[in-house]
């Protein structure tokens, strides 16, 4: 006979498990971490230009659930798993979503390419001479939204510790 128990709440070893996740995460390199976040929503942010460009939605959605999950996984360890101060945390948060961006252009502009020669090059090249300047956004806006997480404690964190 099977000993299931059935409950709509998350219980405390589902939630001891995400943090424990979150926690392996954090004491990873972190430039193996940053990169495994580039490739993930690079890969899904190109999903999500090329389903917008060829008017495919279900390639919309699963790319941008799929972008969405890795840029909560990417701010949460950042913002609460990681010992860094503000400022090297809003760099690394920064730097990492605006490596995605381009790694996702410059798929989507081959995937393009690929379908129509000369459609996506230049979207790739605008990107790229705007780059400095949304890095410069990017870093203003993690620092607010770093300095704001901060204050809160982490949702899926039973203890004030961090790893």
């Amino acid at each position: 006979m099977l000993n299931v128990r059935v409950t709509d709440q998350p219980t405390d070893a589902d939630i001891g498990r995400l943090e424990n996740l979150l926690r392996r995460l954090a004491i990873t390199p972190l430039l193996r971490f940053a990169g495994a976040y580039v490739a993930m929503s690079g890969v899904a942010m190109a999903i999500v230009a090329f389903g917008a460009a060829t008017d495919r939605r279900v390639l919309i959605w699963f790319g941008s659930s799929l972008a969405l999950g890795a840029t909560f996984i990417l701010a949460s360890v950042a913002v609460w798993y990681r010992r860094q101060n503000v400022i090297n945390t809003a760099i690394t948060i920064a730097v990492a979503c605006n490596s995605a961006r381009i790694v996702s252009l410059m798929l989507a502009a081959l995937l393009l390419w690929a379908q129509d020669r000369s459609q996506g090059i230049l979207g790739l090249i605008g990107a790229l001479f705007g780059l400095p300047i949304a890095l410069l956004e990017w870093i203003l806006a993690a620092a607010l939204l770093v300095a704001v997480l901060r204050r809160l404690r982490a949702p899926v964190s039973w203890s004030d510790t961090r790893a």
